[in-house]
């Protein structure tokens, strides 16, 4: 069954952005250590990128169910566009400095919550409820593909091109594909503009909560603060989706605290150049292209909960397997290809289920204080994983992440059980998920 011209344009838009964005994943950690050698300020940049999630996330999803989600979108694009060109001019001019990829690494980031968040609560009403399984499977493996099979040997090789202007290429080829996407994005068209599908789900719509859907003016708005409110009280309110924001904050922690300093390890533990770098990135890709397109029959073997618990063990182990062996780079490879495939099965399974479970109106907030528990976590991760590494080694940040992450499998496990003794289909989404559960 075909997913319609629109979910095909913001797929176009989708996989021509995340093909910059590999250059970029690429890129921006080598220009990182080409000005400095300190694991502590590597992982700062990662830490820069992903602290938006934490400071900015909760009013992105208030703006999703105020505003017309595409041209958030289109918007938060552009503004990508213009904070990669920053970078793009650091790594041209003779004197930059470590700081000015912080600033850059926060906007793009700061601009990420936004389209993310609308991009997501935008999604249900492109495709139906009943095929957003295959849109998030064939979108997740497209993303592997431009973000790590394409785009990381592309970024690293132009970085590391024999001229030292050509360091700023990927930077551009990136701010090219963020115009691009939106560009796409703006073409898209739907009966009713993004967030007017029906206000189902508890509580009654306000006057502003259903022009915002509808697209049009809106009445005098209640404070910002008050929209929030009701996406942390929805959330809190809802013991399953509660759970697995928590569980998600573990696991991108752990995430974090190991691949901050990956690059270091890469190139000093494995002794790979730029471009081995790069080439590692793509072939570990491997298991989320086939995470991507296995995951709808997983999901429907399985169930979605068994998914979940599958995905969050395979994690576990890559990680462990990392710290303990990894030691030459074809471990690594199949290390990483298992980390890729587990995460795109959880992401699949959880987002598909978020998307269904929540009223269209509050799916901005609601997936934004969600967010905001599972990406929030990762600035402090990344300052974490950049501590361990300074004070015990390169591989040392790999076996905290495997402990946390073993310790979310058996939260998950035992929060999630029922699933574990019920038939398949048990385990799938339900109609009384669809509900807020009470605690």
């Amino acid at each position: 069954m075909g997913l319609g011209a629109n979910w095909r344009r913001l797929w176009a838009a989708d996989a021509i952005s995340s093909l910059g964005d590999g250059a970029y994943a690429a890129a921006i950690p080598l220009l990182a250590v080409y000005f400095t050698r300190s694991p502590a300020q590597v992982a700062g940049v990662a830490t820069a990128a992903s602290l938006p999630w934490l400071l900015c996330s909760l009013h992105a999803g208030a703006l999703a169910d105020r505003y017309d989600r595409r041209r958030l979108m289109a918007t938060a694009q552009i503004v990508q566009a213009l904070a990669v060109s920053i970078a793009a001019v650091t790594a041209m001019v003779p004197g930059g400095r470590i700081w000015m990829l912080y600033v850059t690494s926060f906007a793009l980031g700061a601009a990420e919550t936004v389209f993310a968040n609308s991009a997501q609560s935008m999604l249900p009403a492109v495709v139906g409820l009943a095929q957003l399984e295959a849109a998030n499977g064939r979108q997740y493996a497209t993303e592997t593909v431009a973000q790590q099979f394409v785009g990381p040997p592309l970024g690293s090789l132009l970085f590391a091109a024999a001229l030292p202007a050509t360091r700023s290429l990927p930077f551009w080829l990136d701010a090219l594909t963020f115009a691009l996407s939106a560009f796409l994005i703006g073409r898209i068209y739907l009966p009713q503009p993004a967030g007017a599908a029906a206000l189902a789900g508890p509580g009654p719509a306000s006057a502003a909560d259903t022009a915002a859907a509808v697209g049009g003016p809106t009445p005098a708005r209640r404070p910002m603060r008050h929209d929030i409110a009701e996406g942390l009280r929805w959330l809190a309110g809802h013991r399953l989706l509660r759970t697995l924001a928590i569980l998600l904050a573990v696991t991108n922690m752990a995430g974090q605290i190991a691949n901050s300093t990956f690059v270091l390890f890469a190139t000093e533990r494995l002794h790979l150049g730029a471009r081995g770098y790069g080439l590692l990135l793509a072939a570990s890709a491997i298991g989320g292209v086939v995470g991507g397109l296995a995951s709808r029959s997983i999901v429907a073997r399985l169930g979605t909960r068994r998914s979940i618990i599958l995905g969050a063990a395979i994690g576990a182990a890559s990680a462990g397997v990392v710290g303990a062996l990894a030691r030459d780079v074809y471990v690594m490879v199949a290390c990483m290809a298992a980390s890729a495939f587990s995460a795109t099965v959880w992401n699949v399974a959880t987002v598909s289920m978020r998307q269904r479970i929540i009223p269209d109106r509050i799916r901005g907030r609601v997936n934004s204080v969600y967010r905001l528990a599972g990406w929030g976590s990762m600035p402090i991760g990344a300052a974490i994983g950049g501590a361990i590494a300074t004070t015990f080694g390169l591989r040392s940040p790999w076996f905290v992440a495997a402990v946390l992450r073993i310790g979310v499998v058996t939260v998950a496990a035992l929060a999630l059980r029922p699933a574990l003794f019920a038939p398949a289909a048990a385990g799938a989404q339900t109609p009384r998920e669809s509900v807020p559960v009470a605690t």
